[in-house]
């Protein structure tokens, strides 16, 4: 069973937290360091690993041709903390129920079911972030209005 409820909203500020704080483009190193983080912990079959490299390969090949530094940064973080990673997978590979692959495979047979509709301008239409000390009881009333 699927449960939706169109009331419910979270709306996120990409980069609020770290973007008061650091520079864009050290933002943007964290992430990119992060998602490589993330992917070697959870790659778990030949093809991912080798689409992954690939990947890896022309984001740091074209990367300097467009005056961007941030992927070789964030590479060179990622690879200094291969040890922990490696030593992290061997946890998870204790415990896991799953792997990438099966989890994926459930998502895609989730989503071709027929009741479940991506997210669309329709079904979850782009509205402007309010910050929380702008944000009145006042306009929370006019939204309901609307």
């Amino acid at each position: 069973e699927v449960r939706y409820e169109p009331r419910s909203a979270i709306w996120h500020q990409f980069s609020s937290t770290i973007g008061a704080h650091v520079s864009r483009r050290r933002a943007a190193a964290t992430y990119e360091r992060n998602r490589l983080l993330t992917h070697w912990l959870h790659l778990d079959t030949h093809h991912q690993w080798a689409s992954h490299a690939l990947g890896i390969a022309v984001k740091l090949l074209t990367s300097p041709l467009a005056g961007r530094s941030e992927s070789w940064q964030a590479f060179a973080q990622a690879v200094v903390l291969w040890s922990k990673v490696r030593m992290r997978r061997a946890q998870l590979g204790k415990t896991q129920q799953r792997t990438l692959a099966e989890v994926l495979r459930k998502i895609e047979e989730q989503m071709s079911r027929p009741e479940i509709r991506p997210l669309d301008a329709s079904s979850a239409p782009i509205r402007p972030y309010l910050r929380s000390e702008t944000f009145s009881s006042f306009q929370a009333e006019s939204e309901k209005t609307k």
